[in-house]
């Protein structure tokens, strides 16, 4: 038996780093492969395996280390499972340097349909002029509706294992036509999946301990559903600014042209109706007045 302090877990991987690198292509022969590299293209797998060399060189897990990652904050975890769901959900987040933030992508390319919202919704917050709420909410409903049904995963079963795993690679076949919040919920699975993924020329985890447990599982799921609430919540209140912003705007705009414009005309009117006839009163008044004295 060995405990955690003793073992390397994961970052025996790194040897292997090159070996699976290579075959790691949205042109491979294996289907699967091809897919999951469409989820995780093989940059952002690379910054994952130097996330975890960096780590397990830095606690000592690794011996002649060559460590190329210039990265100043990565998760402190001997897990490949962790690194590839930090970079998996950075890709999403799309939050590439700008006014708002710096860049948190790893200088990875951000996955098409987060940057698409990331723009999107960072531009309309910060548009100073008002932006439409009703098109705020229409363009979160078409990218943030749950769409794709994963199957739980858990180790009670092996009919349940596999329930799972035939989920996730339905789900993955479909990457391209999947909305921003299904690539969320997938987090968790993509991460497991590459993390133990047999693929015929490679065994990635070889040891039934390193493998994530159903407990584990969960957790990261309450993690990613908490990212999609977190979302869920700072677009409600985007859309409740922008609201505010279009109805004070549409208020100055009826006072100013109602009231201001239109009711003073009005008022104007009136004056000068009140003023000719008080004239004409005047008039009548003088004319008559010695006739009857």
């Amino acid at each position: 038996m060995t405990f955690a302090a003793d073992t390397d877990w994961d970052c025996s991987i790194i040897f292997s780093k090159n070996d699976i690198l290579s075959k790691w292509d949205e042109n491979n022969e294996n289907e699967i492969v091809a897919n999951l590299a469409q989820a995780m293209p093989r940059k952002a797998l690379e910054k994952a395996f130097d996330n975890l060399n960096a780590y397990c060189c830095a606690t000592k897990k690794t011996k002649n280390c060559n460590i190329t990652n210039d990265n100043k904050f990565y998760p402190e975890s001997i897990f490949l499972f962790d690194h590839i769901l930090d970079v998996y959900l950075r890709r999403l987040d799309a939050k590439q340097q700008n006014d708002n933030w710096d860049d948190l992508l790893y200088d990875l390319e951000p996955d098409l349909s987060g940057k698409d919202w990331r723009d999107f919704i960072t531009n309309r917050a910060n548009d100073i002029n008002g932006s439409l709420p009703l098109e705020i909410n229409e363009k979160y409903k078409n990218m943030w509706t749950y769409t794709q049904n994963i199957s739980q995963f858990s180790s009670n079963y092996w009919t349940d294992m596999d329930n799972w795993k035939i989920s996730v690679e339905n789900a993955i076949k479909l990457n391209d036509s999947r909305t921003l919040r299904d690539k969320y919920n997938l987090a968790c699975d993509v991460a497991k999946y590459i993390g133990e993924l047999n693929t015929g020329w490679i065994r990635i985890q070889t040891s039934e301990a390193n493998k994530i447990t159903t407990q584990e599982y969960v957790l990261c799921k309450n993690l990613t559903n908490n990212r999609i609430q977190n979302e869920n919540i700072y677009t409600k209140t985007v859309l409740m600014q922008k609201a505010n912003v279009l109805l004070w705007s549409n208020m100055k705009s009826y006072l100013g042209n109602y009231f201001v414009s239109n009711k003073l005309s009005d008022l104007q009117k009136l004056v000068f109706d009140i003023n000719t006839s008080l004239y004409e009163v005047n008039k009548a008044i003088i004319t008559l007045t010695p006739r009857c004295s």
